[in-house]
């Protein structure tokens, strides 16, 4: 009887520490993306689907440092599909990359394709 009450403490300490975790995790990204003197923006590619939503995959340079990221998406499996190969623009953090964001809404135009380690430090606007 004991054991089972220790076992369900221990078991309710370790739910609520993981909700912490995943709650300081989302919140540390949101506050690195909304960080206007550090956000910069540069070009993705998207190079697959991941994982059983269909996440799209995607890798943009940083400093001549390449970085991955994905982004959950609410399109169709077919229109996912249709992403792969194709860029977009990036928005990250300048000081901790690995927080960023592709601006899926934002299709990079073809004839700056082949510059990857382009960026912009405000929204390029007249891109689109």
């Amino acid at each position: 009887m004991k054991m089972n009450k220790l076992f369900n403490l221990f078991f309710i300490v370790i739910i609520i520490y993981l909700f912490y975790v995943i709650y300081k995790g989302t919140n540390e990204r949101k506050h690195y993306l909304q960080d206007n003197k550090n956000i910069r923006y540069t070009i993705g590619k998207v190079i697959g689907l991941e994982g059983r939503f269909g996440n799209l995959e995607y890798v943009f340079y940083v400093n001549n440092q390449k970085f991955k990221g994905r982004i959950g998406s609410h399109l169709s499996h077919k229109e996912d599909k249709s992403k792969i190969g194709k860029y977009f623009l990036v928005k990250y953090n300048k000081i901790k990359p690995k927080y960023n964001e592709l601006l899926i809404k934002y299709k990079i135009p073809d004839s700056l394709t082949e510059k990857k380690f382009i960026s912009w430090e405000t929204f390029p606007k007249f891109l689109f």
